[in-house]
């Protein structure tokens, strides 16, 4: 399954992933976040509260190479809104993973 994910054309990565946060820090609404891919790969990409509990799951399952942003709109698994504080997403692919940190602003 995979969610609020934009196919961007391909880019050279000198890693064979990475994620990284674009646009304003706090996110006062949606966090935006730049997903490469050297390779296609499975993807895993999750936000979690300050004390690990997952939050949203935004990627599971394989995708091709190439850059594409993906999207948290500040709400939970079940489109609740979350309070405002510190998030970390958390993606996790066939070369390891990353944890970008995501503070939160309503």
């Amino acid at each position: 399954m995979v969610t609020g994910v934009a196919p961007e054309p391909s880019i050279a990565l000198t890693s064979p992933a990475s994620l990284t946060l674009t646009g304003s820090s706090p996110v006062r609404s949606t966090a935006r976040l730049q997903l490469s891919l050297a390779r296609p790969m499975g993807v895993h990409v999750a936000v979690y509260d300050v004390i690990g509990r997952r939050v949203r799951t935004l990627v599971n399952g394989p995708l091709p190479a190439g850059s594409r942003q993906v999207q948290w709109d500040g709400c939970s698994e079940h489109g609740a809104p979350v309070g405002s504080g510190i998030y970390f997403v958390r993606a996790t692919w066939a070369v390891g993973r990353q944890v970008v940190r995501v503070p939160l602003v309503h």
